[in-house]
């Protein structure tokens, strides 16, 4: 999965390498005088150089994603349709989480519950021998599914042992009230850093 991920990045940055070297060319004013000389203002140059550059984020953006989108499919077998959990309209709730308060309500006591929990089961002393001394960290990505179930778990470590030890335990999260968005029950996009510290 690794390679596969340093073979797209190996595709993208030439891609945007060659992009950047195309839109850093000047653009050519479309009001010229009979001698050739520009009558373009220092506004509308800098408005077709903003416009210009908009137009690449966005193009820039879209291929990504697509590309993102592609890649998740096939090698990872991930929900593409997920929605982040940031974005969504009403997001998953961990069990005793009430699904009757506010959005904002709800997303703080589950944030809080998992995190209990992770910080719970992590068991820093089975990769403690993996850990490095002071702060350690493990970022985790995540689906919570339509049925509210874990699933597609990453982890990103300084050793593999414990993003090993991370994806335990976040697979082991207990089954969650599903996320809803456009009144819709969907699976969500959830990402977590698990920091401890070895002494």
């Amino acid at each position: 999965m690794l390679q596969k991920s340093k073979l797209s990045t190996l595709i993208i940055l030439p891609l945007l390498a060659l992009m950047l070297s195309a839109t850093s060319c000047s653009v050519k004013p479309s009001n010229v005088d009979g001698n050739g000389n520009e009558n373009l203002s220092q506004y509308d140059k800098e408005q077709i150089k903003d416009e210009e550059i908009a137009k690449f984020r966005k193009y820039i953006q879209d291929s990504l994603q697509e590309s993102y989108a592609v890649t998740v499919k096939k090698n990872l077998n991930t929900d593409v349709d997920a929605v982040p959990y940031s974005a969504i309209d009403l997001v998953p709730a961990f069990r005793g989480c009430d699904q009757s308060l506010s959005k904002e309500e709800i997303e703080h006591c589950t944030s809080a519950r998992i995190k209990n929990y992770v910080n719970s089961n992590f068991d820093t002393k089975g990769v403690e021998e993996f850990a490095q001394e002071g702060v350690n960290r493990v970022y985790v990505r995540f689906t919570i599914s339509k049925e509210g179930r874990v699933k597609d778990v990453d982890a990103r470590a300084s050793h593999p042992k414990l993003s090993e030890e991370a994806k335990r335990v976040v697979y082991n999260l207990p089954k969650m009230q599903p996320g809803k968005h456009r009144g819709e029950v969907v699976s969500v996009l959830y990402s977590l850093p698990i920091i401890f510290e070895m002494k």
